[in-house]
């Protein structure tokens, strides 16, 4: 039985993907330990970050208990379940491109390097994990959930030790098959292969964002909030919580300024097809269903949850 506005969202959903459903982080054993390997990056990943695994979504701590605020993120988490469920497993490549692809040249370069090589890179994993159980500590003892900078110190120390100690035992027992670990550091970093297609994923689901801004306000337009929206979406773009996936963020602002033109202009022409500012990809198949589907719940449901 659909109860809320939500629970009703959930159900056009699994009419649309076969199965939906959600969950709040610290509820859910697999929350918690992606909680623990992102806190590095994304200090804040239970408490304030929604984020989705498809086909369910897994709500932020902060969103307990408040069905409308979980309603409103659902429509921005949607966009990227559609596009899941429409590109399939590459999806999922794509999304986590190009960091992936450093797997096989770290692999390949710790084997080469023979015994030492393995227990370096076991020793590098287990100096990783003590400094986030220094992080883990540090953010239970803390008030709102979040270490404090000084306890990020030790993570990153050890993962500089551990790293040197990989490095220097590759080059004494790998000889020139070293070189692999500058395969490996290319592809783990944000630079210079960035991760175009998260942004362009992302893009789409923050336009939902605004989207959903100017159809609560649409008969008191104020351009500040958009502005707002903008200016905080563009940091968190360029920032670590998305591994820096556009650090650009006049770019940025362009795309979401381009998009909410799109919305005032035509709000029928935007429901209809997906438009890029400029033909960034062409192998996103992005449609306008996702927005579409948010539109029919809103005008069922309104603004009140």
């Amino acid at each position: 039985m659909a109860d809320t506005a939500l629970d009703r969202f959930f159900e056009i959903e699994k009419d649309k993907y076969g199965k939906a459903a959600y969950y709040f982080k610290p509820d859910k054993a697999s929350s918690r330990v992606r909680a623990f390997y992102a806190r590095p990056f994304c200090p804040k990943y239970t408490q304030s970050f929604s984020t989705t695994m498809y086909p369910n979504t897994f709500f932020a701590e902060k969103k307990k208990g408040n069905t409308q605020s979980c309603l409103e993120t659902e429509y921005h988490e949607n966009v990227h379940k559609w596009d899941r469920w429409h590109e399939g497993f590459a999806f999922v490549l794509k999304y986590a491109w190009p960091h992936w692809m450093g797997l096989p040249f770290l692999l390949a370069v710790v084997a080469l390097s023979g015994m030492w090589g393995w227990i370096a890179f076991a020793a590098f994993i287990g100096l990783l994990h003590l400094g986030l159980v220094i992080l883990e500590v540090s953010a239970r003892r803390s008030k709102d959930g979040v270490a404090s900078g000084g306890a990020a110190v030790p993570l990153y120390v050890f993962m500089l030790f551990g790293l040197i100690a990989l490095v220097f035992i590759s080059i004494r027992d790998g000889g020139y098959w070293a070189f692999l670990w500058l395969g490996a550091l290319l592809f783990f970093s944000p630079w210079p292969f960035k991760p175009i297609f998260r942004r362009n994923y992302e893009i789409r689901g923050y336009t939902m964002s605004l989207y959903r801004i100017w159809l609560k306000y649409k008969d008191v337009f104020d351009a500040e909030k958009f502005k707002a929206a903008i200016d905080e979406y563009a940091d968190i773009f360029a920032g670590p919580s998305y591994l820096f996936m556009e650090t650009n963020r006049k770019r940025v602002r362009q795309e979401f300024l381009f998009q909410v033109a799109r919305i005032q202009f035509s709000e029928a022409g935007f429901l209809e097809r997906w438009v890029w500012k400029a033909d960034i990809t062409k192998s996103l198949r992005a449609e306008a269903e996702p927005f579409r589907m948010a539109k029919f719940s809103i005008d069922r449901e309104g603004f009140g949850g």
